[in-house]
């Protein structure tokens, strides 16, 4: 095996300063990955906040329509207390083969706090997804940006 020689003096004099930099130089770091972006064959419905699950925590749902009856959902959280922190999590759904309930439309529910809520499950009504929101207007829109339909308010 071959040995490790540390180079002449005369060499390391002859390297610029900038050889020696260890450091990264300070700046904001472009953290948001591509799953976050609309692609060239997507349209971005709907950027909506979720409820926060820890306080410096802030989730993030990005909803894209691929095609008629394609979905891609994207769930991003961020950390307001370091820049660095940044999880996303995309999946794909066909709305031919998945069903959308939100919960404040299924008889008998009588919990208050799963009425913001809403499923994506499969044709066997298998959950694929859960979400939950801060408001019943929140619900409202993924709710548009999901199945096309606004929703009607009854007085």
């Amino acid at each position: 095996m071959g040995e490790l020689h540390a180079p002449s003096e005369d060499v390391i004099l002859r390297l610029q300063e900038p050889c020696f930099s260890i450091w990264m130089e300070d700046g904001t770091v472009d953290v948001s990955p591509h799953l976050t972006k609309e692609r060239a064959d997507e349209e971005k419905l709907l950027e909506i906040k979720l409820p926060r699950t820890q306080s410096s925590r802030m989730p993030i749902l990005l909803v894209f329509r691929k095609s008629d009856h394609e979905l891609r959902i994207v769930n991003v959280t961020k950390d307001e207390q370091n820049e660095f922190f940044f999880e996303a999590e995309s999946k794909e759904f066909s709305m031919h083969h998945t069903r959308f309930i939100p919960l404040y439309a299924v008889p008998n529910n009588v919990s208050s706090t799963s009425t913001n809520n809403v499923l994506l499950v499969n044709s066997q009504g298998q959950s694929l997804q859960s979400y939950s929101f801060d408001s019943s207007n929140d619900v409202e829109d993924f709710q548009r940006a999901v199945t096309g339909y606004q929703v009607a308010k009854t007085l």
